[in-house]
C-alpha cells in the first residue's frame, strides 16, 4: 500500500477523513462563516471513522463584526494560507490552502513548509514552492495536493472541488492501495492518528 516517502506511516486513513471535512466546508463556507485554523489538532475522529471540526473560536463571520484588527495574523503558523500571512482577510480559499498542507503532510509525513521558528516557516508560505510529492503517490492525490496549495486564493480549487477530486482519488486508487478509513479506539486529533507508531 501507500506508506510515506520516509516510510514513516501510512496515509491513507487520513485521505478519506480529509474528504469529510472537505465536504462540510462549503456548507459553512455558504454562510459566511471561514474556520481559518483547520490544523489536524482541531479535527478529531471517532471511533467510527466520522470527524469532527472543533475551535471555531477563532472563525470568521461575513455577518458578524470582526474580532480582530486587520493585520493581525491568526491561526497555526504551519497551516497559514499566504493570505493570512499577510495579515488580510482570510476566505473559503484559505481553509482549503489548510487542507491542503494537511493533505500534504498526510501524504509525505512531513509539511510542505518548514523553519526554525513561527517567522521562518511564513515566509516559506508566501515565497516557496512545495517540495514535489514523490511519484508513490497516485497522480491525482498529488495534483489536488498541490492545487490547493497554490499561493493565490482564485488559483485553488474551491472547497467543493476539493471534496470531489479527494473523493474521486479514493475511488480510484492504485492497485493495491486501498483507501480505507481505519477505525481509532478514542476520538482524537487527525495529527495523532497520523502519527507514527513509536519503535519497540
Amino acid at each position: 500500500g501507500l506508506r510515506h516517502a520516509d516510510g514513516a506511516g501510512d496515509p491513507r486513513p487520513a485521505v478519506p477523513i480529509l474528504a469529510q471535512v472537505a465536504d462540510a466546508a462549503p456548507a459553512a463556507h455558504r454562510i459566511g462563516v471561514v474556520h481559518r485554523d483547520l490544523a489536524p489538532r482541531n479535527l478529531l475522529v471517532a471511533t467510527d471513522g466520522s470527524v469532527k471540526v472543533t475551535d471555531f473560536g477563532i472563525a470568521r463571520s461575513d455577518s458578524a463584526a470582526p474580532l480582530t484588527k486587520a493585520g493581525h495574523v491568526i491561526g497555526t503558523p504551519a497551516y497559514l494560507s499566504p493570505e493570512q500571512v499577510r495579515g488580510t482577510t482570510a476566505s473559503p480559499a484559505s481553509d482549503v490552502y489548510t487542507l491542503g498542507v494537511v493533505l500534504y503532510e498526510c501524504l509525505t509525513g512531513r509539511r510542505p513548509f518548514d523553519g526554525s521558528n513561527p517567522i521562518e516557516v511564513a515566509r516559506a508560505h508566501l515565497e516557496q514552492v512545495p517540495p514535489p510529492l514523490p511519484t508513490v503517490i497516485p497522480g491525482p492525490l498529488r495534483a489536488v495536493a498541490i492545487a490547493a496549495l497554490a499561493k493565490e486564493p482564485e488559483n485553488r480549487p474551491d472547497a467543493a472541488d476539493l471534496a470531489r477530486r479527494l473523493h474521486a482519488a479514493i475511488a480510484r486508487p492504485r492497485p493495491g492501495a486501498a483507501f480505507n478509513t481505519e477505525q481509532v479506539t478514542v476520538v482524537r486529533p487527525l495529527e495523532e492518528v497520523t502519527r507514527p507508531a513509536p519503535a519497540r
